[in-house]
């Protein structure tokens, strides 16, 4: 009994040999790595022609368009600011940079 008590101990803490991420966890930890904020590409002239839209703000698209309606999942590659990104015009269309 205490041999399987160790041996299941033992597994906990190291994972079972061979197992593997699913192909969901490799995508969240992908994602967490990076910005995954998205935008419109709306025509801009200037930074304040652009907003940033969406339930959890990760879309960066241009006032004139309005409010985008998104789900309202947070997810960390959302946050801009932790990725250092900022919604503005670039080359004449909203986008982040």
């Amino acid at each position: 009994m205490k041999k399987i008590l160790l041996i299941l101990a033992v597994l906990t803490l190291v994972g079972c040999p061979g197992q593997k991420k699913t192909e969901s966890e490799k995508a969240t930890a992908a994602s967490s790595k990076e910005f995954c904020g998205w935008a419109t590409k709306g025509a801009c002239q200037t930074d304040a022609d652009c907003q940033m839209s969406g339930c959890s703000k990760q879309v960066c698209m241009a006032q004139a368009e309005g409010e985008v309606i998104t789900s309202c999942d947070f997810k960390e590659c959302y946050a801009a600011d932790r990725y250092k990104k900022q919604c503005g015009c670039v080359q004449n269309v909203c986008d982040w940079r």
